[in-house]
């Protein structure tokens, strides 16, 4: 029963800390994004927000290894992403 307790707080704070990331983005990023991309649809609102809640940056190889520029791989590991959303 334990257990059960404290599992309940923790999804309780990921749901807090959830919210309070919600309301970072309506009220701080996406009134900066409006005057440079107009009226964003909900879709894209969606991925903009999926792309500032998880961090691809540090899970990219850094320096130089083969394949595509490093200043690209961002961009390519969103793109999945983005046709999921």
């Amino acid at each position: 029963m334990g257990r059960l307790n404290r599992f309940g707080c923790y999804r309780r704070f990921f749901f807090e800390q959830l919210s309070q990331f919600s309301n970072v983005l309506q009220q701080q990023l996406f009134p900066i994004l409006l005057p440079t991309l107009g009226p964003i649809i909900a879709r894209a609102a969606l991925f903009i927000a999926v792309c500032a809640m998880v961090p691809l940056r540090p899970l990219l190889p850094q320096g130089r290894w083969p394949g595509r520029p490093s200043k690209d791989r961002l961009a390519i590991a969103r793109a999945p992403l983005a046709k999921s959303i």
